[in-house]
């Protein structure tokens, strides 16, 4: 990333961000509100197909796993950190082997966990342990016909998952990505008016889900805890589940521990 976000030094000046984020939330130092959170399925894993469909790009990544996987995946580069994560992710992933067209499942997920899913997973877990309010959490598995990124050989008409800015089809229009929703596509409409439900439920109270009821598929939202991590699939059908994708996110917990920015932590 070339414009990342900066801890800006005091220099006299007004300040956004005056400490790691982790070290703010750890220490309180933020509003306490209800917090909702969440991930499309597959998020930035549609970029393995630029991998994958480039043999270039695949020899060299294979060639150079320990240079490049940093750049890929977006984590520090060139120190020891660094040399123990490509390690430790090429391991977990793509259990030591090449990359080649059958890891195609295998490097979109880590991906998606990388730069997305993994982070967002810690977020709900920090704000529900040190926010006095309620975190609701919650997992976009929807398919409809369009999307953000088709499967290249497909013509735009195969959508290769749920990625990145999908769950977003559902609530703003964009006439260049796909065609206003009428009655004609019911499952899109009907997606449209359970998301939007959703968000406006949580801003005007809260509650994504103040009463359960027919139109939110008779579900109560239960809030996350650190304890049980529930969160809502949002899919065909609203439902209920506990501790998303547990294994790979606990990867990425081992190899950046809370501790790594607590243990010098200052108040601010």
């Amino acid at each position: 990333m070339i414009w990342s976000p900066t801890i800006e030094i005091d220099q006299g000046q007004p300040r956004f961000l005056t400490a790691h984020p982790i070290n703010l939330i750890t220490n309180g130092q933020f509003k306490k509100v209800p917090f909702m959170t969440g991930q499309t399925k597959d998020e930035l894993g549609h970029r393995a197909f630029a991998i994958i469909k480039n043999e270039t790009a695949m020899k060299e990544l294979n060639a150079n796993w320990e240079k490049l996987a940093p750049i890929a995946f977006g984590y520090e580069r060139n120190t020891e950190q660094s040399k123990i994560v490509s390690k430790a992710v090429k391991t977990f992933y793509l259990q030591d082997k090449p990359i080649e067209k059958s890891q195609l499942t295998n490097l979109a997920q880590m991906y998606a966990d990388a730069h997305i899913g993994f982070a967002v997973n810690r977020a709900a877990k920090l704000f529900a342990e040190y926010n006095n309010n309620s975190v609701y959490y919650y997992r976009f598995s929807y398919q409809g016909r369009y999307s953000n990124f088709y499967t290249p050989e497909s013509n735009k008409t195969a959508p290769y998952g749920v990625v990145h800015f999908d769950d977003l089809i559902y609530l703003f229009h964009n006439d260049k990505l796909f065609p206003l929703f009428k009655e004609t596509s019911p499952t899109e409409i009907e997606m449209v008016a359970k998301y939007t439900t959703i968000l406006y439920n949580f801003a005007k109270t809260g509650n994504p889900i103040p009463t359960p009821n027919e139109k939110l598929d008779n579900i109560k939202w239960e809030p996350f805890t650190v304890k049980e991590q529930k969160y809502m699939e949002i899919g065909n059908k609203l439902s209920m589940h506990e501790k998303l994708h547990e294994k790979r996110f606990s990867e990425w917990e081992k190899l950046y521990p809370l501790s790594i920015y607590t243990k010098n932590k200052q108040s601010h």
